[in-house]
């Protein structure tokens, strides 16, 4: 759940709380001790969630004791189960209004991973989505079970989970916004005509354009808020350099397309269609108005996630 809403919890981190907990800050950050330290505090975390004590040694030296109740303690005191509760309902909120599934429309939860193992996590999971719903099939090779199914034909409805946006600069004095394109909780393969958008070149004299395809990632595990403009489309216009660090550009590279004659004017020049194909590829068929000729078909661009 946290790995699927790009919330980076896990673990490593369990291990670095247990450090805090146990060994003076003057003992973990000495770089020759981090891996045998980082080997110790898994290794009482695996007792612990199994329900048993252990005792953190390190050079011969103990100091203290991790047992699941102190094991717990430590996961709240750093907010594990307060941010496994806030995920989990913005998931159900997501799958209301994204893709009109009520929670009561959610059949069986299975935990998957070693962390699902943690103290109270089942518990946590059990609470927000139903006690008798959580299942515990082997958590470390479920996936794997899964993905062989999938290999053999079962049919899976995926969905594209981060936002996709075109980076359009309105002037060049001002910062990059984003139009959106692909919204998260798009199923696909979508229609071959899943959006259109109209371009005008930017200035009298522009022989090229590029389309700059950007992902929108969550700010803090939040998805961005989509500004309705009177052209139909939405926007995104980032407030700060965080916010910007999560418009992730993949393309940057791909050659610009030619524009010849040059661009003149403010009607639209292109035409460009957006779809996702079976494998998840962006593809782009682009038709220059002039000239009443396609520069790109089904061009796949790039990849989603």
């Amino acid at each position: 759940m946290l790995g699927k809403q790009a919330v980076e919890l896990g673990g490593d981190d369990v291990d670095r709380w247990i450090l805090e907990r146990f060994v003076p800050t003057a003992m973990h950050d000495w770089p020759e001790w981090e891996v045998a330290l980082r080997w110790e505090a898994e290794r009482v975390k695996l007792l612990a969630s199994a329900g048993r004590e252990g005792d953190f040694t390190f050079r011969n030296e103990t100091h203290g004791k991790l047992d699941y109740n102190v094991l717990s303690d430590i996961l709240a005191e750093n907010g594990l189960y307060s941010r496994m509760r806030e995920l989990l309902d913005a998931l159900l909120t997501e799958l209301r209004t994204r893709h009109g599934v009520p929670a009561s429309g959610i059949d069986d939860v299975i935990l998957e991973g070693g962390s699902t193992l943690l103290p109270e996590v089942r518990n946590v999971v059990g609470d927000v989505l139903g006690r008798e719903k959580v299942r515990e099939w082997l958590p470390f090779a479920s996936v794997a079970r899964g993905a062989c199914i999938f290999a053999g034909g079962a049919h899976v409805e995926d969905f594209i989970y981060h936002d996709y946006a075109l980076r359009v600069l309105p002037h060049h004095d001002t910062e990059a916004e984003y139009e959106l394109l692909i919204p998260g909780g798009t199923s696909f393969p979508t229609v071959d005509n899943f959006v259109t958008r109209y371009y005008a070149s930017g200035f009298d004299g522009q022989e090229h354009i590029n389309l700059f395809i950007c992902e929108i990632g969550r700010v803090a595990g939040r998805r961005v808020d989509w500004t309705e403009r009177a052209n139909g489309s939405r926007y995104f216009v980032p407030g700060t350099a965080g916010e910007r660090a999560f418009c992730l550009c993949l393309n940057e590279a791909d050659p610009a397309l030619p524009l010849n004659p040059a661009g003149r004017g403010t009607a639209p020049r292109l035409r460009v269609t957006y779809a996702v194909d079976e494998n998840r590829w962006l593809c782009v068929t682009v038709h220059d108005l002039h000239r009443k000729t396609d520069l790109r078909v089904e061009h796949p661009v790039v990849r989603l996630r």
